[in-house]
């Protein structure tokens, strides 16, 4: 395809090292497919899974944990002794009103009681014909419903509505979404729980099931620190063709192949469609479209001691659309967006918070001196104790920056309604055609895997190792159909 020195040809060649990477290659090699080239953007392997260092143990600034135990990944964990017995938790404490007002645990019951109920309809309706594009408008009318229905004091109500503000704050940060008015309400039951216990934590970090994947590799088959220029493919492709696609890395590596399977994330992918040559076919663009991509960011905060002592955590709530008018110019405004800070299991001085929307790519601007600052400066607002001290130690996630992810994980977002059978058709190879004896034979030139391309467990670690093993599994029947 060009006349540069080509390093070396191989069967199949894997762009991104993640987890859905991993699967494909280990799933491959097990079933005889042997010359196999994993090409990774970044220095380590990992994709969206990073445990690093912090305090007296680690910390999770990617993939926090299994939701589900039922699944081939959780079972590899459990397996290989990486599981922790202690599982994690979400939204519990105080939930605290600006300065220090502990709002009614009753209130704070009754509003989760109205989103579990309200969420829970929409996981298992089967005509939507009544129903809103987005769950933003429906979570409103919903809860509009139950205020409307109550008798109760200004200063509840009042409450009431700013503790169902944190709710869309968790669903916004819980989805990966800018706001719930982009996430579709008539495809949110697609999610299925694999079943099990929920928030399931590591001993040792995520990082050690990509440890354990990469182990199984043989020396020489992943390559680190190797962007991708270009991945050349031709529509039609000539009989006397052997090798039929061409990848050439930034550093100026040129391999070839006869397959290509991508497992870079819908946010690169969506900023970087210019390195297919030619481009990808209408329906493949169209479908990628219908994916929302957006971004979600973890803050941990070390303390020489927990000042917070026995609390299970400290929820923030407020008029977030009243706090962003009074911060427009501040450069506290990305802080609105944040729901709280948990503590983290294992480690008994850190705490961890979470934030997404625009207040997510807003973070990522300032330094971790100021992030440690900012923070601060809210829960001292928040509860009404100025006392707390700085923590000695920030270290917080930025996953938007990060050029090849730009985002957190997928949801389904209000364009889906536009797409029929989006994930069918992109699971489906990029196909070239061979004139062979005046026939058009089809040739799988690309295929894509990853988290968001899971029926039902998108965004888990456990839906993107899935497909991976799931289109390696479509390609060695494809290998084996053709030999």
């Amino acid at each position: 395809m060009n006349n540069r020195a080509v390093n070396e040809d191989f069967k199949v060649i894997i762009i991104g090292a993640g987890i859905s990477g991993l699967a494909a290659a280990t799933t491959l090699l097990k079933s005889g497919v042997k010359n196999i080239l994993i090409l990774e953007a970044q220095p380590e392997p990992g994709g969206r899974i990073r445990s690093v260092e912090f305090g007296s143990g680690f910390v999770e600034l990617g993939a926090q944990w299994f939701h589900g135990t039922k699944s081939d990944l959780c079972q590899l964990a459990e397996e290989n002794g990486f599981l922790n017995s202690t599982n994690s938790f979400e939204g519990l404490g105080n939930y605290y009103s600006t300065g220090g007002k502990v709002v009614s645990p009753s209130i704070v019951k009754n509003i989760r009681n109205v989103i579990d109920q309200a969420l829970s309809y929409l996981e298992n309706i089967t005509n939507y014909n009544n129903i809103p594009e987005s769950v933003g408008e429906y979570l409103t009318n919903e809860f509009e419903i139950y205020i409307n229905k109550i008798c109760d004091t200004e200063e509840n109500i009042r409450l009431k509505r700013e503790v169902f503000d944190w709710h869309l704050r968790f669903q916004v940060i819980d989805n990966a979404c800018t706001d719930l008015w982009t996430l579709s309400a008539k495809h949110f039951g697609k999610y299925q729980f694999c079943g099990g216990e929920d928030y399931v934590n590591l001993k040792h970090g995520f990082s050690k099931v990509i440890e354990h994947l990469v182990s199984e590799l043989p020396p020489g088959m992943l390559h680190t620190s190797c962007p991708v220029k270009t991945i050349k493919w031709d529509e039609k492709i000539l009989p006397t063709s052997k090798i039929f696609c061409e990848v050439v890395t930034e550093n100026g590596d040129v391999y070839r192949c006869d397959h290509v399977m991508v497992t870079c994330s819908v946010g690169y992918l969506k900023e970087n469609w210019s390195i297919f040559d030619p481009p990808l076919p209408v329906v493949h663009l169209k479908g990628f479209n219908c994916i929302g991509f957006d971004t979600l960011n973890k803050i941990y905060l070390e303390y020489d001691d927990s000042w917070w002592g026995l609390l299970e955590g400290i929820q923030f709530v407020w008029d977030s659309a009243k706090r962003k008018k009074q911060l427009e110019k501040d450069e506290l405004l990305w802080t609105c967006d944040l729901t709280g800070f948990d503590p983290v299991v294992g480690l008994s001085n850190v705490l961890v918070g979470w934030v997404g929307g625009e207040g997510a790519v807003l973070m990522e601007t300032f330094s971790s001196d100021l992030i440690s600052q900012h923070c601060t400066h809210v829960l001292r607002e928040i509860t009404g104790n100025y006392q707390i001290p700085l923590p000695k130690r920030c270290t917080s996630s930025k996953w938007y920056s990060n050029k090849y992810i730009r985002g957190g994980y997928s949801h389904l977002n209000t364009k889906r309604g536009k797409c029929k059978a989006v994930i069918t058709s992109l699971l489906r190879p990029v196909n070239s055609y061979i004139e062979d004896s005046n026939k058009l034979k089809r040739h799988s030139s690309i295929l894509f895997a990853g988290e968001a391309l899971h029926r039902t467990c998108y965004s888990t670690t456990h839906g993107a190792f899935e497909s991976g093993k799931e289109q390696a599994m479509n390609l060695v029947n494809i290998i084996n159909s053709s030999k």
